[in-house]
C-alpha cells in the first residue's frame, strides 16, 4: 500500500534528518542514546481534514492550513522566526517527518 507524500518545508537552508530526537515539550520523535532537547514546531492533522501549525512551546495553533504542504512550509516560515530547531510534520498514518530548519 504506497502512502501519500507529505512535503517538507520548501528551503534551501532545510534538509531531512534521519536522527533520532525529543522536543523541549517532552514530546518523543524517537529513541536515541544521546538525548538532546529541541524546540520544535509541529504540523498535525485535525479531525475536520485540516493541518495545524504549533509551537511545542505554545498551547494554541500558530496557523491552520487545508492542505499538508501549506502547513509544512508555513512551519518552516514559523520555525526561523521563533528560533526553533525542527519542524515535525505528523502524517495521517502516525509517521513523523523531521525536518532540521536553518542548516
Amino acid at each position: 500500500m504506497s502512502r501519500p507524500a507529505v512535503s517538507p518545508p520548501e528551503s534551501s537552508s532545510s534538509r531531512d534528518i534521519r536522527t533520532d530526537v525529543a522536543c523541549s515539550n517532552g514530546a518523543k520523535v524517537s529513541s536515541m542514546s544521546e538525548t538532546r532537547q529541541h524546540r520544535c514546531v509541529h504540523v498535525r492533522p485535525d479531525e475536520h481534514g485540516d493541518w495545524t501549525v504549533q509551537s511545542d512551546q505554545s498551547d494554541n495553533a500558530a496557523s491552520v492550513h487545508a492542505d499538508a504542504g501549506a502547513a509544512a512550509r508555513s512551519a518552516g516560515r514559523y520555525a526561523r522566526t521563533c528560533g526553533a530547531e525542527l519542524v515535525v510534520v505528523h502524517d495521517r498514518y502516525t509517521n513523523l517527518h523531521v525536518t532540521v530548519v536553518g542548516e
